[in-house]
């Protein structure tokens, strides 16, 4: 049996991200080299963050891919690296909601 917590990001800011010209923000090399490193080229980290609209359907209203909250899956091997990640790191457990982590499911379709 398992159950599910849902978890905000403490750090989302709401006017940010639903603001549609929010500028890139400033990257220092090893910031940068860290987004290279992982599942996005600088380019489409880019487009990611600076884009209001990233053309997911609304989520309490937000249409773009960080929707400030998930869904995770208990037990999950992982929920206390999840809970104590970084900001930085919101992006490797991220699934934008109803998508549960780890299973990458809508919770209806989610055991």
């Amino acid at each position: 049996m398992c159950g599910y917590a849902v978890l905000v990001d403490a750090a989302f800011d709401d006017a940010y991200y639903g603001n549609p010209a929010r500028p890139a923000p400033e990257l220092d090399e090893n910031e940068r080299e860290e987004i290279e490193g992982g599942d996005y080229t600088y380019e489409e980290w880019l487009a990611i963050v600076t884009d209001g609209d990233d053309g997911y359907a609304p989520v309490e209203g937000r249409v773009s891919r960080d929707a400030g909250w998930c869904f995770v899956r208990l037990p999950t091997y992982s929920l206390y690296q999840f809970v104590s990640a970084s900001t930085e790191e919101w992006d490797r457990y991220y699934q934008r909601p109803p998508l549960v982590y780890p299973d990458g499911k809508p919770l209806s379709e989610a055991q």
